[in-house]
């Protein structure tokens, strides 16, 4: 019997000090793991109290005397003042409402699906507390050598327990390695123990918020994810609220047992929509965190374009509220953003704009409509959203409001061969898209007009007609804007008697296509009277298309009949713009020309000529409108924007680039081939459309292969998109790879420019000096102490001292494999009962 004890004991010494060794070793060996602390984890605790909640309760009850067999708050045992706690602290069910049958043995029994440890020793039960096995509220039961449970207590914070122990103890807390190896009576000599989870470890439970589209919300102050209210619900109930931070983290107050919770937002925070997605959550012993999404609240903005004089959705006459064009600018991911839309049902929507200022400005006027100036601009700040609406629609009311386009008619009444004017004569002036008409007359001097007044080179007034400032499409005349409203008029002179015995001028239409200038129609005669006709062509090779450079020449044939010969007649000239209607303005002046000439014959034809710059009318037509005056008055026109034979077409300059590369360091035509190269190509251009946008793409080639250079399997390529102000200039493109590969090599740039994706010019040529850079050697670095192998610490695909690191793991395999051998010892004690108490009666 001795020896075997002795065997025992030698066989226990062995196995703690491999037990020592391993703990060694895992220190020294971060990958290797110590296994086996715990026999198993506890998937429940005893309680759901937490430890916070518990300790105060506990201690309360430090300095009870010890009883042996007591069952009372004035003297218990060591299972009574477990049993006491356990009931009336911990909250469970046991032991019912008798202590009768609450000793060590039955502690055991009740608590035997916690386990968390089974131990022999002070260290195991040290090192399970280092290892966070053992946590400050579990119950803790004693056996003897025998198989016997002798004693009991509760696990505190520091490698303490708490229990009454004996007579001269009483109820107290002490270390647990000093209790160990002491006898404390009544049979209380250990041999193992064995560890249970008492209380919940509980957790915080944590929420991190972000947006739902980073896009919208980046960089823009209306979004927030501060003030985001969420609760914490457990089977339907509100456990607990709280709030996000400025980075949209949120965390309960206090930890909460473990369990399944619900998390569900209650309020959103500034400028985001309230989420309805409810959150699950299980704390296990630690805090548990959920991710949360909010979509961010954007703005609908409609833009209604209205006429300006109705305050209605629909336009007058021939003009149109379809086809405006307007730009809605805003901030989005971070940075400015403009998009464009165009009117269609005299309406633009503008989606998924982000809270904050929007500005609205119109690009390009429909037809029929003068240009809205105006800068519109909102602000739908994050405090006039419904949370429960994921789009805030703004619809501003009377805000795009258009002018028509209005102007007004003239003309003068001659007889034939006298150029008598002709009072009294009627015309009929007939809207071609309403139907609505008008009579003007001609008064005294054969002169007649829609407006209340004469322009200024007339001779008199309008007064005394009879439909005087006549008034198209609206209710108040107004000869700031004209009378007649954007659309084609047909003008038919009536028969009355100034014109009775004279045959009636045909019927013809006219369009007003611009505000506020009156059509001069010329002077209209009954048979035979002066007429003019033009035919306008570019200088150069006499067709109707001319090169939009910087001097465009465009000479326009007038030709003429029904003249009286050795009379001084003046033709002038306007240029017309046809997209807009309006004059071609160069330098701030309306482009026209005048010649003075004498006819030697009724019949024959002069030469007006434009010289003008006509880089900004690339892609536009030119239309040459033309009056014949005889002393001031006016005779003849031709003004038609639709004439073919009096628009010049002026086509873009063909786009062409030339380039120049350089090392960026010193701006010659070498650099170091080290492991950054930077090389710096400068493109000049001509024959750009200004505000146009192109990309100019380059590409780095080899010339001693002939092919793009590769860079990680890759052509090394640069491009720069950019926006001309002037149809010519520079611009750089920059290349930056690691040339280390290419020494001794000369790369060439090609560059490539592109319109709308489609290539307008080019330079490619390998042999160009001036696209050239030779890459040359770099001075040879001196070798560090870590490339001459000194000083350095290993590097992959060193070797390796491998018998050391065989010998550490297999020291720290052995001391796995006591650990298991200690486990299975310990296990197979049977447990068995003395006494109710599960004291060894004395």
């Amino acid at each position: 019997m001795e020896s075997t004890k002795k065997a025992t004991s030698a066989r226990e010494r062995a196995l703690r000090v491999a037990m020592a060794v391993a703990l060694v070793i895992s220190t020294m060996v971060p990958t290797l793991t110590l296994q086996a602390e715990r026999a198993y984890a506890a998937t429940e605790s005893i309680s759901q109290l937490t430890w916070d909640e518990a300790k105060p309760e506990i201690e309360s009850y430090m300095g009870v005397p010890y009883v042996w067999a007591g069952r009372s708050t004035s003297g218990w045992d060591c299972s009574g003042f477990v049993s006491f706690a356990m009931h009336d602290i911990y909250g469970t069910d046991w032991p019912g409402g008798t202590w009768g049958d609450s000793g060590t043995d039955a502690i055991a029994s009740y608590c035997s699906d916690c386990e968390v440890l089974s131990g022999d020793s002070a260290e195991d039960y040290n090192a399970a507390c280092d290892a966070g096995v053992v946590k400050p509220g579990d119950i803790i039961v004693f056996w003897n050598a025998s198989g016997a449970t002798v004693h009991c207590g509760i696990a505190g914070e520091g490698k303490t327990i708490y229990h009454a122990w004996y007579e001269g103890f009483d109820t107290g807390n002490c270390r647990f390695d000093h209790m160990w190896g002491i006898n404390g009576g009544h049979g209380k000599t250990y041999a193992s123990f064995k560890v249970y989870r008492g209380l919940t470890e509980g957790g915080y439970v944590t929420l991190d918020k972000s947006s739902g589209d980073v896009k919208v919300t980046k960089g823009n102050s209306q979004y927030s994810l501060a003030g985001a209210m969420y609760g914490v619900y457990k089977d339907g109930a509100l456990v607990t609220e709280f709030e996000t931070d400025a980075s949209g983290h949120g965390s309960t107050a206090d930890k909460l047992p473990n369990g399944t919770y619900t998390v569900k937002e209650i309020t959103a925070p500034a400028g985001y929509e309230l989420s309805d997605e409810a959150l699950t959550v299980t704390v296990e012993g630690a805090d548990a965190s959920v991710d949360a999404t909010d979509q961010p609240i954007t703005v609908k903005l409609t833009v209604v374009k209205q006429d300006s004089e109705t305050l209605e959705a629909t336009p007058q006459g021939g003009a149109s509220l379809d086809g405006a064009t307007y730009e809605a600018t805003y901030t989005y991911d971070g940075t400015t953003k403009t998009v464009e839309g165009t009117t269609e049902g005299s309406q633009i929507v503008f989606d998924g704009i982000p809270l904050g200022k929007i500005t609205v400005k119109e690009a390009s006027a429909p037809e029929g409509y003068l240009p809205d100036t105006k800068t519109h601009e909102f602000t739908v700040s994050a405090d006039m959203t419904d949370q429960t609406i994921a789009v805030f629609e703004l619809t501003p009311s009377d805000e795009f409001t258009e002018q028509v386009k209005r102007g007004d008619l003239e003309l003068v009444k001659v007889g034939s061969g006298d150029y008598s004017r002709l009072g009294n004569v009627p015309f009929k002036v007939t809207s071609k898209a309403t139907g609505e008409s008008h009579i003007i007359v001609t008064d005294a001097n054969g002169y007649a007009s829609t407006a209340s007044s004469w322009n200024a080179h007339t001779f008199n007034t309008n007064a005394g007609t009879s439909e005087s400032g006549i008034w198209f499409g609206s209710s108040e005349p107004d000869d700031d804007k004209g009378a007649l409203v954007y659309d084609t008029y047909t003008i038919e002179e009536q028969r009355c008697d100034s014109n009775a015995d004279r045959d009636l001028i045909p019927a013809f239409d006219v369009t007003v296509y611009k505000d506020s200038v009156k059509i001069d129609l010329g002077t209209l005669v009954n048979s035979e009277g002066p007429k003019i006709g033009t035919t306008a062509t570019d200088a150069d090779d006499e067709d109707h298309e001319a090169v939009a450079d910087e001097e465009v020449t465009i000479n326009d044939v007038v030709t003429y009949t029904n003249l009286t010969p050795g009379k001084e007649y003046k033709l002038a000239g306007k240029l017309m713009d046809k997209e807009t209607g309006e004059a071609v303005v160069i330098d701030g002046e309306e482009l026209v020309s005048e010649i003075v000439f004498t006819p030697s014959s009724a019949n024959g034809s002069e030469t007006v000529t434009f010289k003008f710059n006509g880089i900004e009318l690339s892609g536009h037509d030119v239309v040459v409108f033309e009056d014949l005056m005889s002393e001031d008055v006016g005779i003849a026109s031709h003004a038609d924007i639709d004439n073919e034979g009096q628009t010049v077409k002026l086509v873009p300059m063909a786009p062409e680039i030339g380039t120049t590369a350089t090392d960026a360091d010193d701006g010659d035509h070498e650099a170091t081939a080290d492991g950054s190269v930077t090389i710096n190509d400068e493109v000049s251009y001509s024959g750009l459309t200004p505000g146009k946008e192109y990309t100019l793409t380059g590409t780095l080639m080899d010339k001693e292969t002939g092919k793009p250079v590769q860079i990680d399997g890759k052509a090394l390529t640069s491009t720069v998109a950019f926006t001309p102000e002037k149809s010519s200039g520079t611009v750089t493109v920059t290349f930056e790879f690691d040339g280390a590969s290419l020494d001794g090599h000369d790369v060439v740039v090609f560059e490539s420019l592109k319109q709308d994706g489609v290539e307008v010019a080019s330079h490619a040529d390998i042999y160009d000096e001036g696209q050239t850079v030779k890459l040359t050697s770099p001075d040879s670095p001196k070798p560090t102490p870590s490339e001459s192998g000194k000083g350095s610490l290993p590097k992959t695909g060193d070797d390796l001292p491998i018998l050391p690191i065989a010998l550490l793991v297999a020291s720290a395999a052995c001391g796995a494999t006591a650990l298991v051998l200690t486990r299975r010892r310990s296990s197979d004690d049977p447990d068995s009962a003395t006494s109710d108490d599960g004291e060894v009666e004395a």
